[in-house]
């Protein structure tokens, strides 16, 4: 199951990634003006990493690294125990996250812990104020307000 899941984040990737490009491929304007040279989607143990490339704005690039630093974070996450699958969303500006997991069974505190600082570790400048997670059910695991 979460070999099937791998791919079709990969298969998503790919897709958003080629799309991009093929919108920016055929913006000229957009090529002479703030643009990125050379972004690549690469292979990178096991998932995929965005790299600076071709016809590419800095802000679309910051994106796809957004996405990528999301489903890595969701990826490791996914391989701890209890945890089935995860989603992961950052907040484009970096100043929260959000995190969906599937759990097979209910967290300890100290695994709740063990993921909160997971992603705290992930990020730069992320506090434990600044997680929220939740379950599959949309009840709330970890929220410190």
């Amino acid at each position: 199951m979460k070999k099937i899941i791998i791919v079709a984040v990969i298969i998503a990737l790919l897709a958003a990634a080629s799309a991009l490009l093929i919108k920016n491929k055929n913006n000229a304007a957009s090529a002479e003006s703030g643009v990125v040279t050379n972004v690549v989607m690469s292979l990178d143990d096991g998932s995929f990493s965005a790299v600076a490339d071709k016809n590419l704005t800095q802000d679309e690039v910051d994106v796809i690294t957004i996405i990528d630093t999301e489903n890595r974070i969701a990826a490791m996450l996914a391989e701890l125990d209890k945890i089935n699958s995860a989603r992961v969303n950052i907040a484009v500006d970096n100043s929260s996250v959000t995190a969906v997991l599937d759990i097979s069974e209910e967290l300890t505190p100290d695994e709740t812990d063990g993921v909160v600082k997971l992603i705290m570790m992930s990020l730069d400048g992320i506090e434990k104020e600044d997680v929220v997670i939740f379950d599959q059910n949309n009840n709330v695991i970890f929220l410190e307000r």
